[in-house]
C-alpha cells in the first residue's frame, strides 16, 4: 500500500512539475506527516526537490514523465468521465484545439462517433491517440517537445496559432483558486496557453476536483474569458457563485 502510494505520488508531481503538500495531502487522503515521510523517500532517491511549501520535479524526473501513460496517472477513471462530458460538446465538422494535459488526452477516445474532426494540438499523447481514428484530420504544432509535460513548445508552436481560427478550445490546467485564476507552473506551456485562448472562439477548461484551490506560478487565464467547465465533483459553494458570476457553464461528470 505504502510502496503503490508513494508511486502514484511520484507520477502526481512529474505530472504537474510542482505540488504543495496541502494539494498532496488532499489528492492522496493521507496526513502531513506521512506526504512529508513519503516526500522525504522521493527526495533521497533524486526524484523530486523540496521547495518553499512542496516539492518540484528533479532533473533526473524528467527523463520519467515519457514512460507514465495518461492511464498510470491516479485519478484516470473521472479523467475520462471528463473526457466524455468535453467530447459531447464537440460538433461534426468542428475545428478543436486540445492544449496539454492528461485529462484533455481522454476525450479523443470519445470523439471516435463524430464526422470530419480537426484537432489542432500540442499534446503528445493526443497525437498518438489520434492517430488512431480516421474520422480525425490531425494538425500538430511545431516546435521542441518539453518531456516533463509530454506536450510541444516554443516560437514555431506560437507561430502557427497566430494564423488559424478554430471553434472551441479544451484547455487543461494545473491549478485554479478564486484570488488568482487558472495557473500553470511552465511558462512555455501558459504562453502556448493564452495563443490558443486568442485562436479559439469557446474557451472550455477541464479540470478534476484536486486542482481547485491549487496554485502554480503562472496565471494564464481569469474567470471572465472562460465559457464552459468541466469537473468530477461539485465543487465549494464560492465556485458556483464565482462561475455564475462571470457567466461560465458548469458541467460535473459524474
Amino acid at each position: 500500500m505504502k510502496v503503490k502510494r508513494i508511486q502514484d505520488i511520484e507520477k502526481y508531481i512529474v505530472e504537474n512539475e510542482s505540488c504543495t503538500l496541502e494539494q498532496l495531502c488532499s489528492v492522496f487522503e493521507v496526513s502531513p506527516n506521512t506526504i512529508r515521510r513519503d516526500i522525504n523517500q522521493l527526495i533521497e532517491r533524486g526524484l523530486v526537490k523540496k521547495v518553499y511549501g512542496g516539492v518540484i520535479t528533479n532533473n533526473k524526473a524528467d527523463t520519467l514523465a515519457g514512460i507514465y501513460l495518461p492511464s498510470q496517472i491516479p485519478y484516470s477513471r473521472e479523467k475520462d468521465m471528463i473526457g466524455e462530458k468535453a467530447a459531447s460538446l464537440v460538433n461534426d465538422g468542428d475545428i478543436i484545439l486540445i492544449s496539454s494535459g492528461t485529462t484533455s488526452y481522454y476525450m479523443v477516445r470519445h470523439l471516435k462517433n463524430k464526422k470530419n474532426i480537426t484537432i489542432v494540438t500540442n499534446n503528445i499523447f493526443v497525437i498518438i491517440e489520434a492517430l488512431s481514428y480516421n474520422n480525425i484530420n490531425l494538425i500538430v504544432l511545431g516546435g521542441d517537445i518539453h518531456k516533463t509535460t509530454n506536450s510541444i513548445i516554443g516560437l514555431e508552436a506560437m507561430t502557427s496559432l497566430e494564423k488559424i481560427n478554430t471553434h472551441k478550445v479544451f484547455l487543461g490546467t494545473n491549478g485554479l483558486s478564486i484570488n488568482t485564476g487558472f495557473t500553470n507552473s511552465s511558462n512555455f506551456e501558459v504562453e502556448i496557453k493564452k495563443a490558443m485562448v486568442e485562436a479559439s472562439s469557446k474557451i472550455i477548461i477541464l479540470a478534476d476536483h484536486t486542482k481547485f484551490d491549487v496554485v502554480s506560478l503562472y496565471t494564464f487565464l481569469d474567470f471572465e474569458d472562460v465559457d464552459v467547465l468541466i469537473t468530477d465533483r461539485l465543487p465549494d459553494a464560492q465556485y458556483v457563485d464565482c462561475f455564475a458570476q462571470n457567466d461560465i457553464q458548469l458541467i460535473v461528470a459524474d
